[in-house]
């Protein structure tokens, strides 16, 4: 598909709070780990908010609008989602 190439220039992006549960901050540095092992690029951003909700629709529109800027930037239209589209069929 048209994203393909972009596909291989994926950075994973881990958001943490300091209430995760321990196990799973286990995980993700595990995960993380890995990742960079394997020559993957990964960054960690810590989340921010006045309550578990207000973090909850920070999380969410970040990375709306890093969607939005990544499309405008590479020139596709934000709107379409080959990946899922071809799910979709597949079911």
């Amino acid at each position: 598909p048209e994203t393909e190439t972009l596909s291989q220039k994926f950075t994973f992006i881990f958001l943490e709070d300091g209430y995760d549960h321990p196990q799973n901050q286990k995980r993700m540095l595990a995960t993380a780990d890995l990742y960079r092992k394997k020559g993957l690029v990964v960054e960690t951003t810590k989340l921010s908010g006045q309550s578990h909700w207000h973090k909850i629709f920070s999380a969410t529109l970040l990375a709306d609008w890093i969607t939005l800027y990544l499309a405008e930037y590479y020139r596709h239209n934000p709107e379409t989602t080959p990946l899922i589209e071809e799910f979709k069929k597949s079911i």
